[in-house]
């Protein structure tokens, strides 16, 4: 079967694409998603405003309100096909078959996208609610497996030029708008970098499955990269989940048996259609969210790092999700005459 041509995106649009997904905020007055989970991963429905305390700099923040959030949300799937993640076919399957299982379940209404980049991005299919198009996408790249390993693009990497690319699909960003990123964070290639996604920080939620190594050595600069992804995680309110590989990478970890039977584990629920609890946890927390509206002082107008927690409930056992990081207030342009 001869692989659909998937038509390459143009990096002059990176540029672009920045300043048309640049996010803005009332500054003082924030809306910031919040997700409740119990110890098992079932969400925590009833919360109320009462339920939450909050603080930037050491200064309480004022919660207005807590709402439910249900509605249809726009999700992009971005799936790494570089060499790094596809070399042994026993986990590229796992990675295609976890792409498959967040389609199935995926609450009707939601629109969904596919990316799947190596060297750079390319597009496979456009935001649709035909599930079935990307389906069949996942499929036919499953079926040219010896394809796509001898593709001489898949040696390198271009991880935050192919995040950036797949903005585009959205367009112009609406709460809840989602990347569900499938990578093992390495980048060789971009000409983006990490901190520039920062500004996209309020809207877009970013969620990984991100294959782990032990043993890593953060002085080097390969090794610190998955580390830039799971921080892109942690600021916009997302969740990375990761995967033990079952294979030794020379240079990077020691291999332990016990690693090879938790990704087994994993991939004989998938294949018995039984979700593994984390990562059928990690999948409502993209559909379901409290939408949390704040209000700040001009003290913290340089926003940061802040803290919120659960009060009233047995905190111990629950596990809060918020983005990290409120952005700060823009400074006022000064006109001089």
């Amino acid at each position: 079967m001869r692989m659909p041509v998937i038509v390459p995106f143009l990096f002059s649009a990176l540029v672009v694409t920045l300043q048309l997904h640049a996010q803005t905020n009332t500054c003082l007055g924030q809306t910031v998603p919040v997700t409740v989970l119990t110890e098992k991963g079932d969400l925590v429905p009833g919360l109320t405003a009462d339920n939450f305390k909050a603080f930037i700099h050491h200064a309480s923040v004022k919660i207005l309100s807590l709402t439910p959030d249900r509605s249809p949300r726009r999700v992009v799937i971005v799936l790494d096909a570089s060499r790094s993640m596809t070399s042994e076919k026993s986990e590229w399957d796992f990675y295609l078959l976890t792409a498959k299982e967040l389609i199935k379940e995926m609450p009707s209404g939601t629109q969904l996208g596919l990316v799947v980049f190596s060297a750079q991005a390319e597009k496979a299919v456009a935001l649709t609610t035909d599930w079935e198009s990307v389906l069949v996408q996942l499929k036919t790249i499953k079926e040219n497996y010896r394809t796509l390993i001898k593709d001489e693009r898949s040696q390198k990497t271009a991880l935050w030029d192919s995040l950036n690319e797949s903005l585009s699909l959205f367009g112009p960003l609406q709460d809840g708008d989602t990347l569900y990123v499938i990578s093992d964070g390495e980048d060789t290639a971009s000409q983006l970098k990490p901190k520039e996604f920062e500004r996209y920080m309020g809207r877009l939620r970013v969620f990984a499955l991100m294959p782990v190594e032990h043993q890593h050595d953060s002085s080097i600069p390969e090794f610190r990269q998955p580390k830039d992804l799971i921080e892109l995680v942690r600021k916009t309110g997302g969740t990375t989940l990761g995967v033990p590989r079952p294979r030794q990478m020379p240079g990077i970890g020691i291999h332990e048996e016990g690693n090879e039977e938790q990704l087994l584990t994993a991939r004989e629920a998938l294949a018995a259609k039984q979700l593994p609890q984390d990562l059928a946890a990690q999948f409502r927390e993209i559909f379901f969210y409290y939408r949390m509206d704040l209000e700040l002082t001009d003290a913290v107008r340089s926003g940061g790092e802040w803290s919120l927690k659960v009060v009233g409930l047995n905190a111990r056992n629950l596990k809060v999700v918020y983005p990290l990081k409120l952005p700060a207030c823009a400074k006022p342009n000064v006109t001089h005459e």
